[in-house]
């Protein structure tokens, strides 16, 4: 017998992701977050962008560096 997988991420994403998921052959299971808890998520996020640029090696630094960018233009335009 099958069995079906199951991934939990738990995380802010971005990019058309569940598109991706469903391309794959996937269903996708997404919520939108309420605007009270999308700066705690998004400051979350940043933190993961940010871990990633600190261990990048030099060819994918400017790819996240990008995500870091992508991620901070977001909060300062919920901010306003």
């Amino acid at each position: 017998m099958a069995q079906i997988g199951r991934t939990l991420h738990g995380k802010l994403v971005r990019d058309r992701i569940p598109d991706f998921i469903a391309g794959n052959g996937q269903v996708p299971k997404f919520r939108v977050l309420p605007r009270e808890r999308l700066l705690p998520a998004l400051v979350a996020k940043l933190h993961e962008e940010a871990e990633e640029l600190g261990s990048a090696g030099q060819e994918d630094v400017l790819g996240e560096l990008a995500d870091v960018h992508e991620v901070l233009a977001t909060i300062t335009t919920l901010l306003g």
